[in-house]
Formats: structure tokens, sequence, C-alpha cells
């Protein structure tokens, strides 16, 4: 748990948000503020247990002295709770006694069953801190400070919160020569307890420190607005030395968690939300003298000339962006023109082949059967490959209607791949060629005669479709 305290810290690093302008506009003012957050007694148990911080809350009412244009200094009183939950389940302690009445030696067992005990300190905190406050624009106005402040604890109390059911404190007595465990003998001092309460032994007196930074903003007259976060941790130990057990059965007497000797080393930890009005005083005109009213216009001069500054770089930035934007327009212009060129020249190339480049092939066969025709047809797919090596060219078999569909579809397949074997033979990359069998499903012409299903058999050159997809 303190390690997901620590965490939480940093993360914060306790965020104040005070209001102020660009300069220190009174130099006295009253600061008001309420808050609360994990305000938490913070220690380690020494024997097996959990402890967790609880929601506690802080009044805050400071004098800031404002001497000069950023720095200020405050002190005041603040009143703030810290609260935190203890819990253990296995506690026990064990005694020796004996038994009066049949002179039985026994042992004496106390056990904790989720025994949940909350400590309470309440502080009145004297603070001495300094802050640092820079301006964000006309209306808001960061603020870094930080300080020490004396804590004077005046209540300091502990109460358990169980009940016999889920928590309590379970005193038993076994008797070896019985070989029982005696419980609920109230006449013998053998019951079970929920609920104590009681004063808790924290010192007198500490010291801690804490860290603020935030922004914020002025409202109407002399009046401000600020919300924000806090942290703060205690240096000093804050638990008096205490050598009994949480419970001692000799006595009856239960001690509390924080007055017993379960813990040695204590501090107080907050983190939190606030909220606050500033009041400042005398008002701006009584002190408005005219080293601060040109010292005010040296400042708005200077503001006028940064902005004028970064107005024109802004300026000089947006030109550039402009040219650089038709310059890509105009870039994308005429690379979109150079794509449709080349789909409209490759479209044609398409056209051309589909119409021109045929290879038949005999009944059932596969073989390129080479003739001049088709060597001037296989000519020109080579050169056009060469010409453009980008280019994937699709082979696609055909078969006519004569014998089985399926075997048909195999041999256009074989078709294709005999055609492809035939332009790697010459020189073609195998990587720009694909083959596809289409069997007797596309014919070139209706299969009613023998001349016609000679053309059938055939295969055509194809430029693939996702090539003409690049080129848009």
């Amino acid at each position: 748990m303190k390690k997901k305290l620590l965490v939480c810290s940093i993360a914060l690093f306790s965020i104040q948000l005070q209001a102020q302008t660009t300069y220190q506009k009174y130099l006295h003012n009253l600061d008001v503020a309420v808050g609360g957050g994990l305000h938490s007694v913070q220690f380690n148990p020494k024997e097996k247990g959990d402890q967790d911080p609880l929601f506690g809350g802080t009044v805050n009412i400071h004098y800031r002295y404002a001497p000069f244009k950023r720095w200020s200094f405050a002190t005041g009183i603040d009143l703030t709770s810290y609260r935190a939950e203890s819990e253990y389940d296995t506690l026990s302690s064990v005694q020796k006694r004996v038994d009066p009445e049949n002179g039985y030696t026994g042992e004496y067992r106390v056990g904790f069953k989720n025994w949940s005990e909350v400590q309470n300190s309440i502080n009145l905190e004297i603070p001495i801190a300094a802050y640092y406050r820079l301006p964000i624009n006309d209306v808001w106005g960061m603020v870094f400070g930080g300080g020490v402040k004396l804590d004077l604890p005046f209540y300091k109390k502990y109460k358990t919160r169980n009940d016999k059911t889920d928590g309590y404190i379970d005193r038993t007595e076994y008797f070896e020569e019985t070989n029982v465990d005696y419980s609920d003998l109230p006449q013998h001092d053998l019951y079970k307890t929920d609920t104590y309460k009681g004063n808790a032994k924290l010192k007198g007196a500490g010291l801690s420190g804490f860290l603020e930074v935030g922004a914020s903003r002025p409202l109407k007259k002399n009046r401000s607005l600020y919300l924000g976060a806090y942290f703060s941790h205690s240096f000093t130990n804050n638990v008096k030395k205490a050598n009994d057990e949480l419970y001692n059965a000799a006595d009856d007497k239960y001690r509390g968690v924080i007055s017993s000797d379960l813990v040695s080393n204590a501090h107080l930890m907050a983190l939190g939300l606030k909220v606050g009005l500033s009041w400042g005083w005398p008002t701006e005109e009584k002190i408005d003298s005219s080293a601060i009213i040109a010292e005010r216009l040296a400042e708005e001069a200077r503001l006028a000339e940064e902005k004028r500054i970064n107005d024109s770089i802004q300026a000089a930035q947006e030109e550039q962006e402009r040219l650089a934007r038709e310059e890509q327009e105009r870039l994308a212009r005429e690379e979109e023109e150079r794509k449709a060129a080349e789909l409209q020249k490759a479209q044609e190339v398409v056209a051309w082949l589909n119409k021109n480049i045929r290879v038949n092939f005999a009944l059932g066969k596969a073989d390129v059967v080479s003739t001049p025709e088709v060597e001037e047809n296989i000519d020109f797919i080579v050169k056009f490959l060469r010409n453009n090596p980008d280019r994937i060219l699709v082979v696609v078999g055909h078969t006519c209607d004569l014998g089985k569909p399926e075997k048909n579809v195999e041999l256009s397949k074989r078709r294709a791949e005999a055609m492809k074997a035939v332009l790697v033979g010459r020189g073609c990359n195998p990587g720009n060629i694909d083959t596809i069998g289409k069997g007797p499903y596309e014919p070139l012409v209706p299969n009613t005669s023998e001349a016609n299903r000679k053309k059938n058999r055939r295969i055509e050159i194809q430029i693939g479709q996702y090539q003409e997809k690049d080129i848009q």
C-alpha cells in the first residue's frame, strides 16, 4: 500500500490552482480553502496485517505577503484530519495460567478474526511557504510553491469497527489434562469482544514538508478563485515508543494499534484536492504608482512585440505550407495523368492481343505446334515482356466441347502451362507469367462444326487485371 501511495504522490505532484494575473496585484492577501482526499496515518505493522488510508479533510486560512512581481510568502493555520484503517486476521497470543479451582495448567489463547481498527488524528498545522507565480495569459496564471509546516495533533483517537459475527477477539483456554478447548464462558474470561475505543499514543508535535503547483483566475474586484491538489508528508516519526501488546490478557486491556508494540514508526501523509477564495488589499488603485504603471506598459509593449513577431513567423509558415500543398497537388495531377496515359496504352495492347494473337491446338493435345503465325505471335509476346518488365501476362487455355468438362479444364490448364514453358524458354521471366485453364466454358465461336471447335481449342494472352489497378 505504501508503494501505491508513493506512485500516486509522484503522479499528482501536488497541483494547487491559485488565482493571479500576469503580476502581483495586491501586497497583502488572505487565502481561505477547504479540501479533502487520502489523509493517512501511514505505517507498516510488524505482524502480518494490512493498513489502508481513509478520507480526510483540511481547512486552510493563510496570510500571503507579495512584495515582488512573481514571488510571495505565506503562513497561517491549517486544520487537517488524518485517518487510516488497520486489519488483522492471524494475530494471536498464548499465556500460561493455572485454574485455581482444580489446579490444571491451561493455555489462555487470544485470537483476532478479521479485526478492524480506525486511527484518527486531527492536527493544528502552521505552514511557512514560498510561491512563484508565472502568467499563462491575461486571466490564468501558474503557481509553484512549497514549504514546511509544524504539526500539532490535539485529537488522537482509535476506534474498532467490528461485530461478533465477522470481526472479533476470541478468548479461549486449552487444558492438556482434559484435552478440551473451552470458549464462551464469560465467568472464566472466555468470550468474544468486538468494540474498543480510546486515545492513540502520538507525539505532541512534528514537522512536515509540502509541495504545490497550479493555475487560477481572478473574480470581481479584489477576489480570486483557486482549485487544485496538494501533497504533504511528515519528516518525523509521530509514534511514541510502546512495548505493550495490542491486547494484554493479564489486565484485559486493549491499547490500540499505534499505542502497541505492533507499530514503531508512523508518518502523516495527505494527498487530495481543494478549492478556495483569495482576498487582496489594499486595492489596485491605491498601490498603482507611476513605477508600476510604467512597468505594466513596458510589459504590454513587450507582449505586443512578441505577438507581432509570432504573427510574422506564423504567416511565413502558412505561406510555405500553401506553396508546398500546391506543389504536391501539381505533382499528384501529373502522376494521375501519367498513369491514365499508361492505362490507356495498356488497354490498347490488351485489345490488340485478344483480337490478333491466337495459338490453336489439336484435339486432346497440349503441344504448341510451331508455325510461322505462331512464331510471329511468340516473338511479339517476348518483345512485349522485354519492353515492359513490370507487366504480368496471363496465359488463358481453352478447349472445345468434346469430352468431359472436368478433363477439358485440366487439358486447358496444360495448354496454358505449355505456352508459358515456350515463353520461358525464349528468355521471359516466369514470375511475369500466370496461367489459367477455362475449359470449354468460354468458346470463341459456337461449337457447331469442327472448324469452329478447332478455333475454340486455343490459348489467349492477356494483361493481368491487377496490373491495371496498379496503373489507376
